[in-house]
């Protein structure tokens, strides 16, 4: 979720992402930089969440995103 459309590319960390997948494995991976792949998605039982709120112009755009622990 950290495909950024104005460069075409994916602009997230790659040592993090291998970090969340052969390290931490954690529950739950919530971020929000990437402002245009809100959302969540399931993957190798890792929730990502892209909470930002904000679209690509920096103008409130999405619902803020509630999750039960």
């Amino acid at each position: 979720m950290d495909y950024a459309i104005f460069s075409g590319e994916h602009i997230g960390s790659p040592s993090l992402y291998m970090e969340v997948f052969k390290r931490i494995m954690p529950k739950i991976h919530c971020f929000g930089h990437v402002h245009e792949k809100y959302g969540i998605k399931e993957i190798s039982n890792i929730k990502f969440i892209n909470a930002s709120i904000l679209n690509k112009k920096y103008e409130i755009k999405n619902l803020p995103i509630v999750i039960e622990i």
